[in-house]
């Protein structure tokens, strides 16, 4: 499997990554959904293309999409969650360049932690991290259900590894037991 990291509408990376491989590509969200049309991504989206929903993503739009893989789960050999907190949707259009479900609701928090509790996978790839891990690398010290969610997965239980996008910096960092491997825009890690 391949993880693509947020693409913000580059679609022709989707299309350039895709074509080099048969593995799954899994774009971990800021996908572009909402802001490029449906269709257009139903039309050409490449057969072994999944994504899931990033802040940037239109979670209504996306559910439309069948390379849509939801809110979170498990993919092949990982367990996936998407959503983050917008710092900056206080500059942007509510239902144009932000939605308010950008993050999972509580209770959908609680069902997935539920299913990682009982899931024998060993890698979460996330569209944001854990709030330990942006406390400490990124100095980030507001918090959000999404990374609240993740700090509580891992404290239920850690994963060998988890790879994550949504801060556009590279990181290759081993903390606490985890590897840590955070990507910039347009970036592919191959698991």
């Amino acid at each position: 499997m391949l993880i693509l990291s947020d693409i913000h509408c580059n679609f022709n990376r989707v299309i350039d990554v895709c074509s080099k491989t048969t593995q799954t590509v899994l774009q971990l969200g800021d996908f572009g959904s909402g802001f490029m049309p449906t269709g257009f991504i139903i039309q050409n989206s490449p057969k072994n293309l999944k994504f899931f929903c990033g802040n940037h993503d239109n979670r209504t739009e996306a559910r439309k999409i069948p390379n849509c893989v939801g809110d979170y789960g498990e993919l092949e050999n990982v367990f996936f969650v998407s959503g983050a907190n917008s710092r900056d949707k206080d500059n942007r259009i509510e239902g144009v360049s932000w939605w308010p479900d950008e993050e999972l609701t509580y209770e959908q928090g609680n069902d997935c932690l539920a299913l990682w509790a009982s899931s024998g996978k060993k890698i979460i790839v996330s569209h944001d991290t854990t709030q330990s891990f942006v406390e400490q690398y990124l100095q980030i010290y507001d918090r959000s259900l999404t990374r609240n969610l993740l700090q509580s997965m891992i404290e239920v239980r850690k994963p060998e590894l988890l790879i994550f996008g949504h801060h556009h910096r590279r990181y290759n960092v081993q903390s606490d037991g985890i590897h840590y491997v955070g990507l910039p825009m347009d970036a592919v890690y191959e698991i």
